[in-house]
This record gives structure tokens, sequence and C-alpha cells, in this order.
């Protein structure tokens, strides 16, 4: 990659966290949305059972792969979460 490749791969990277911060300071907190995850994984699974009682598997594990994915990007930004909570603090 050359410089100017590089340099704008940086700032989009710069920018996608910029917003995740600002997502994560302004909108909820990490615990309500690992809670709202967790919430939402439980509910999928009840209806993973429901639907492989009916026959219906596949569709299913996708949703719950795509639950476990957000998931665990979740888990990846908590500290994301903590530096946008200490700029809000900052703010006050």
């Amino acid at each position: 990659m050359n410089y100017k490749k590089v340099k704008e791969h940086l700032a989009k990277k710069e920018e996608a966290v910029k917003k995740v911060i600002d997502f994560l300071g302004v909108e909820y907190s990490y615990e309500e949305m690992m809670t709202e995850m967790a919430i939402a994984q439980t509910i999928i699974m009840q209806l993973m059972d429901i639907a492989n009682s009916a026959g219906h598997k596949q569709s299913m594990e996708e949703i719950a792969t795509f639950f476990s994915t957000i998931q665990c990007l979740l888990i990846n930004i908590q500290d994301l979460s903590d530096f946008a909570k200490l700029e809000n603090q900052e703010e006050d």
C-alpha cells in the first residue's frame, strides 16, 4: 500500500471508531446493550427450539450466528464504551 491509501484507510477506521464512541456515549450504556443482547439471544434460542421441533433448522441457526457475532463485537468494543463514558464525564 502506498502512503495515500494507508492514510485514507486509517482515516476511515478513525471515523468508524468515532461513530462507535459517539453511539456508546449517547444512545445506550454498554451494560444496557449487553442486557438487550442477552434478552434477544434468549428469545432466539426459544424460537430455535420451536423451529427445530417444526423441522425448520437452517434459518434459525443463521440468526443465532448473527446474534453471536454481534455479541462478540460488543465484547470487543467494551474499551470504547469505557472511553465514551470518560469523554461524557469530561464534557459535563
